[in-house]
């Protein structure tokens, strides 16, 4: 049966690799003039220490009109020196529109309750969202206002990981690549339906229409975008657009992101259930939220059936120990790579070697096309091996809290 299985599974994967593969070779949209409309660009901000000049510093060197350019920092009633640093940034750059807007924070509010009190303050026709840890590069704006058009609700850009050097970050580095070079494919299909807090531009107007971020949404970003799907508006990505962001640099944190990210992914496609399988919202619809969440199932009846095959051959090794003793230590040597070789099951694995090499050359052109040097390491061969398992139990982890209704975390 599980072999079956993983027959079936492998040959959706690589179906799907081939058809993204394909989508490669589309031509991006044709670059027009650069139009520089007045934009406003919100910061969330609580208890984010030095890491707030930082951010403010990279948006107050845009190569961008500074005329053009309003930023409204929410310090939402950090308790750390983020107030102090802001105001010390506003004096320092006294020639620029910069406002500080104070925001009372209750335990269950989060970034968007921010974001949402510095919309209040936006005088322009565009308002951006940047997080306070996160570093924009120079040209990011301008790569990203010449691309809306009427029917465009939001650009985003493509996010980096910011000076990885831990495990953890490292490990984050080869998935955000690899993240940023599929969203740019689904741009190109017009399937897109995210945005992020590194750097994403809005319709102003949007927000004036149909309200700005949902409050009570662990992935609030997230929410946005499929919102703006559902109203009939398109989220691209600026492909020469790019920013950098730090990430968890500890499992702790890192696990935690994620389960919050992966339940957030789930509520809010539960929200928008009514877009899958609907032909009014063309490829989206028919296949990229199909393709989410028949993803998802996959997942876990793949995670579950491993925990059982694992589970199962435990009961046995300890059942025999205990019927036999010592004696079932006698004569057991460490297993000879040659013949563990030749005793490989190839009706199960020869699938498994296949579908890796697929990814690896899917990586091999993210890699490219995100403008990120590759080489070979272990951490890329713990990313293909091991971490998929994790990662499932992130999702197995994510599913149980939102079925069980736990209570919603930062």
């Amino acid at each position: 049966m599980i072999e079956v299985l993983i027959w079936f599974v492998t040959f959706f994967s690589l179906f799907i690799g081939i058809f993204w593969l394909q989508v490669t070779f589309l031509k991006e949209p044709e670059r027009k003039n650069y139009i520089f409309p007045s934009i406003s660009i919100i910061v969330p901000c609580w208890n984010v220490g030095c890491g707030v000049w930082k951010t403010l510093h990279s948006i107050a060197n845009l190569d961008y009109p500074k005329d053009k350019l309003q930023i409204i920092a929410v310090n939402h009633s950090s308790t750390d020196n983020t107030e102090s640093l802001i105001k010390k940034f506003i004096y320092s750059y006294s020639s620029l529109n910069i406002t500080l807007v104070q925001k009372a924070r209750a335990p269950n509010h989060m970034k968007a309750h921010a974001f949402n009190e510095g919309l209040k303050y936006v005088t322009s026709e565009y308002v951006g969202c940047v997080d306070a840890d996160t570093i924009v590069m120079k040209d990011s704006l301008k790569e990203m206002m010449y691309l809306f058009e009427p029917n465009i609700g939001a650009v985003i850009s493509i996010i980096k990981v910011n000076q990885p050097k831990t495990f953890y970050e490292k490990l984050q580095q080869i998935e955000y690549v690899f993240s940023s070079y599929i969203r740019l494919l689904m741009s190109r299909i017009n399937t897109l339906q995210t945005t992020h807090g590194a750097l994403s531009v809005y319709r102003k107007s949007f927000f004036d229409k149909y309200g700005g971020f949902d409050e009570n949404n662990l992935t609030e970003d997230f929410e946005v975008g499929m919102r703006m799907r559902y109203y009939g508006y398109k989220v691209i990505l600026a492909s020469n657009s790019f920013t950098y962001t730090f990430v968890p640099n500890s499992f702790k944190w890192f696990w935690k992101q994620r389960v919050r990210w992966y339940r957030g992914f789930i509520h809010n496609t539960l929200k928008y259930k009514s877009m899958a399988f609907n032909k009014n919202y063309g490829t989206l619809g028919w296949f990229q939220l199909p393709l989410n969440i028949f993803s998802l199932i996959i997942v876990l009846i793949m995670f579950s059936l491993m925990v059982y095959n694992l589970a199962d051959k435990v009961f046995v090794w300890v059942s025999k120990i205990f019927s036999l003793g010592l004696e079932y230590f006698n004569g057991w040597q460490i297993p000879n790579i040659y013949h563990s070789l030749l005793n490989l099951n190839l009706i199960l694995y020869f699938p498994i070697i296949v579908s890796l090499l697929a990814c690896l050359l899917i990586y091999i052109f993210a890699y490219k096309r995100i403008n990120e040097p590759w080489k070979f390491s272990l951490v890329i061969l713990i990313y293909f091996t091991i971490y998929p398992v994790f990662r499932s139990a992130q999702w197995v982890h994510s599913v149980y809290e939102e079925l069980s209704k736990t209570k919603k975390k930062w």
